[in-house]
């Protein structure tokens, strides 16, 4: 990854809420037991609840207008 690239990423990804943090925990904990469709099934469930997010919403409007995001951990 380019230094512009991680000088970007590493407080965006720190101030990106609870939700995605319990989301990756959760999937970590219970994937080693799954098979590939199992993991998934859980993966797209998880991918859908993060989506709802105002987190993402700001994301993703950021990203189209060229800015960084302010997230508020939601």
């Amino acid at each position: 990854m380019s230094e512009d690239r991680e000088g970007w990423a590493n407080p965006t990804a720190e101030a990106g809420g609870l939700r995605p943090r319990i989301s990756i925990k959760a999937e970590v904990g219970c994937g080693a037991a799954l098979d590939l469709a199992g993991a998934l099934e859980i993966e797209a469930s998880l991918q859908d609840q993060c989506v709802e997010t105002a987190d993402h919403l700001q994301a993703a409007l950021a990203f189209l207008e060229q800015r960084q995001p302010a997230f508020r951990g939601c």
